[in-house]
């Protein structure tokens, strides 16, 4: 009988340890953090371009959990489909010796940690963004100095082959310091995987590439490339869940644009401030929050977030907030996958900042929770 009831005690026990974890899993989403290294030395105890962390998005409570790997100026990065593999840029200009960037893929493991298993050239001097096509079959790849666009075939062990196009940009526009030449900013594919985007801040154009998904190549559709007001450089650029609009930050004018998108073709429905007209911003990062109410954008000098509502029949948006982000140069901010909880990374003050979301108006409020860590300029989360 006492045996019988210790047993019964000690079942008890891991059942209430065990829906206390899941509780408390529930509660944190995770992430990866991408950071500058090039202002570190290499024996630098900060000096890792990617570290891991969870945030929890009932308090905005930062954990950091261990894993950090001696990557150069992590500036960008994406995972596979089925996460077991992640690829980030070095956005540097020298490779192996040679004037290039390069990417290093990982291999990611059950517990979260990486381990390096390639690293291959960007085609090009200074990489600032990657993505995958919507099948997960190939990843873009786009170099902001050399200007050129690549196309790489991901294989079945997550190793990056050859790659299948290789586009150059060329053209320049009207800001002398910022736009003597082609800076390929972005690269995203449409919903249906049909066609690839790329906003180039150098040449105030989203340039428009037909996708064939089987060859992995790309067809200039010069026909379709869009135009937008001169010095306004074009940065990020995002589809809204629906598939039937899309937006994109315009850098040099602290603003963003809204489209509605039809098979290839996007049509222009208006250009918003992100600040006071007196006010000066530069736009950077863009979101759209997981249930397509609301949009949200990063402006780099003013240091804020600005929110939108978007109406969802239109695709116009309505400036709902402009909030401090509590530092300096937001470059690059993300929502957890709950849509509950917005984190920013202030590069130049060395911090993260984490903020609750109302799910109903759109505003946040800061958890008052400012976590010190170098250079950050990425935020990717993990699916749930």
């Amino acid at each position: 009988m006492f045996l019988r009831t210790i047993y019964s005690i000690v079942i008890i026990l891991i059942n209430l340890n065990h829906s206390f974890g899941n509780e408390m899993k529930k509660n944190k989403a995770y992430f990866y953090l991408g950071t500058y290294t090039r202002h570190l030395s290499a024996d630098d105890k900060n000096f890792h371009g990617i570290s891991r962390w969870s945030v929890n998005i009932e308090t905005g409570i930062f954990t950091k959990l261990g894993g950090e790997w001696p990557i150069e100026d992590s500036s960008h990065l994406c995972m596979s489909l089925d996460e077991k593999y992640l690829y980030s840029i070095t956005e540097g200009s020298t490779f192996r010796g040679k004037k290039d960037g390069y990417l290093t893929v990982f291999s990611v493991k059950d517990d979260g940690n990486l381990e390096e298993i390639q690293k291959i050239s960007s085609q090009g001097v200074g990489p600032a963004y990657v993505h995958l096509d919507r099948s997960g079959s190939y990843l873009f790849l786009a170099n902001y100095l050399a200007g050129n666009v690549v196309v790489y075939p991901i294989k079945k062990n997550g190793l990056l082959g050859k790659p299948t196009d290789n586009k150059m940009h060329t053209g320049s526009s009207i800001n002398s310091e910022r736009q003597k030449q082609p800076h390929p900013h972005a690269i995203i594919p449409s919903p249906d995987n049909e066609f690839v985007f790329v906003p180039d801040l150098g040449t105030d154009k989203i340039h428009t590439y037909k996708f064939d998904s089987t060859n992995g190549t790309l067809t200039v559709r010069d026909e379709l490339n869009v135009k937008v007001k001169p010095g306004s450089g074009p940065r990020h650029f995002i589809f809204h869940p629906t598939g039937k609009y899309a937006y994109m930050t315009l850098e040099l004018s602290g603003q963003v644009a809204a489209y509605e998108y039809k098979s290839g073709k996007l049509i222009s429905i208006e250009t918003y401030d992100l600040v006071e007209k007196n006010e000066t911003s530069q736009s950077a990062e863009i979101r759209i929050h997981p249930d397509g109410n609301f949009l949200y954008a990063s402006n780099r000098i003013h240091n804020s977030i600005t929110g939108f509502e978007i109406n969802k029949s239109t695709g116009e948006l309505k400036k709902i907030q402009v909030i401090s982000t509590n530092g300096h140069t937001p470059r690059n901010f993300n929502i957890d996958p709950s849509g509950s909880c917005l984190v920013v990374g202030n590069k130049d003050s060395n911090t993260m900042i984490s903020f609750k979301i109302d799910k109903e108006s759109g505003e946040i409020e800061s958890f008052n929770n400012i976590e010190k860590t170098n250079s950050p300029v990425l935020f990717y989360f993990q699916k749930p």
